[in-house]
C-alpha cells in the first residue's frame, strides 16, 4: 500500500504487521513516550492490515488523531485512508487533555471503547505519559483493556520498568522512525484548537431543563433550595451548603463554593439515558432562576439526558485553558 515519502518505516514495523496477521491478535495496544510516533505507526498499522476489519481507539486525550480533544474516540478506519479522515464512531468524555488526575476515566473509557468495537483487530492508542505515574496508568490501562500484544516505541529502554512488569504478554519492541519528531508544546495547542474548531464547526445552541437533564458529579439542582445573602443560588443537600457566590462572600464551614460564571465556556460532556457520551458541548450559562443550562452543541437536545462539565475552558476561536472546578 502506497504510503506518504515523509514517512520512514523501519522494517521491525513491517515484521510487527505479518505477526499480528498471522497470529491473529485481536487486540493491539501500542505504547511509547511523546515523540516517539505512535500515531504514524497506529495509521500505518491500520493500513496495513488489508482483509481485516480494524478498529481505532483514540485513548491520547491530548493529541488526538480522531475526534475532539479531552476524549477517548472510537474509529473503523478504510482500507487506505490515513486515521485523521476516519469518520468518529463513538467517543467517551474525559473532560481533560492531561491524564494527571483522570486516570479512572481514562482507563474506563478505554475499555469501554474497546469492548464495544466491532472488529477484526483493536488498535489502541495511548498517552505519551509512561514513567512515574505514567507507568502506574499504563499498568492500570493494560489490565483493564487485556491487550493480546503490547507494541513498545522506544529509542533507549524507557519503558522497560513498565514491559518487565507486564512481561506475562508478548510484546514486541520497535524502533522509532528515524522521522518521528516530538511536538512543541505550542504545536500541540495548536493541534487541539484545530480539533475543536473542526468538531463544533456548525455546533447550535440548545437549551436543557436541568429538571430533566442530570448534572452528573456535580451537587447542582439536587438538593433544597435556599436563601443566602450574596448569593446567585445557594441550596442544602445531604453533604452540606453549595453556594454559587463571589469569593468576598463569607460562607458556613462544610459549605462548597462555586464562583458565579464557573460554567461560561466550559467543556462538557452530553450523554444519554444510560449516560454513554453522546458528543461534547461548550456551555454558554446556567438560567438559575429557570433551572435551564444553554450550551453549544452538534449533540440534538432530544438525545440528552445527563451532563458532565470538564476542566477546560473552550472559547469562541478554540483557545482553551485548564479551569477545574
Amino acid at each position: 500500500m502506497p504510503l506518504s515519502p515523509d514517512i520512514d518505516i523501519p522494517d521491525g514495523w513491517c515484521q510487527s504487521a505479518r505477526r499480528i496477521a498471522r497470529a491473529g491478535f485481536r487486540r493491539v495496544l501500542v505504547l511509547g513516550a511523546s515523540g516517539r510516533g505512535k500515531s504514524t505507526y497506529c495509521s500505518w498499522l491500520c493500513r496495513t492490515l488489508e482483509g481485516r476489519r480494524v478498529a481505532f481507539v483514540d485513548a491520547d486525550i491530548g493529541q488526538k488523531d480522531v475526534g475532539p480533544s479531552a476524549s477517548v474516540t472510537l474509529a473503523y478506519p478504510q482500507p487506505g485512508q490515513a486515521l485523521a479522515d476516519a469518520t468518529l464512531a463513538a467517543l467517551h468524555f474525559v473532560g481533560a487533555v492531561n491524564p494527571m488526575g483522570h486516570f479512572l476515566s481514562l482507563v474506563t473509557a478505554t475499555r469501554d471503547l474497546a469492548d464495544r468495537a466491532e472488529a477484526d483487530v483493536v488498535v489502541v492508542d495511548t498517552t505519551g505519559l509512561v514513567q512515574g505515574p505514567g507507568r502506574a496508568l499504563k499498568d492500570q490501562l493494560i489490565h483493564a483493556v487485556r491487550p493480546d500484544l503490547l507494541i513498545a516505541l522506544q529509542r533507549e529502554d524507557e519503558l522497560e520498568p513498565l514491559l518487565q512488569g507486564n512481561r506475562h504478554l508478548p510484546v514486541l519492541r520497535l524502533a522509532v522512525s528515524p522521522k518521528a519528531r516530538s511536538r512543541s508544546d505550542r504545536a500541540r495547542r495548536w493541534a487541539r484548537e484545530e480539533r475543536f474548531r473542526a468538531y463544533f464547526r456548525g455546533a447550535k445552541s440548545i437549551t436543557l431543563d436541568l429538571e430533566r437533564t442530570v448534572l452528573r458529579e456535580m451537587p447542582l439542582f439536587a438538593g433544597r433550595q435556599e436563601w443566602f445573602p450574596g448569593a446567585v443560588w445557594a441550596e442544602r443537600t445531604a453533604e452540606g451548603l453549595v453556594v454559587v457566590a463571589p469569593p468576598g462572600v463569607v460562607l458556613p464551614r462544610k459549605s462548597r463554593r462555586l464562583n458565579p460564571g464557573f460554567e461560561v465556556e466550559r467543556l462538557c460532556g452530553l450523554g444519554d439515558q444510560r449516560d454513554d457520551t453522546l458528543g461534547l458541548g461548550i456551555v454558554d450559562a446556567i438560567d438559575f432562576a429557570r433551572r435551564s443550562v444553554r450550551v453549544r452543541t452538534p449533540v440534538s437536545a432530544a438525545d440528552i439526558c445527563t451532563l458532565r462539565f470538564g476542566e477546560l475552558l473552550v472559547h469562541r476561536d478554540a483557545r482553551h485553558q485548564r479551569v477545574p472546578l
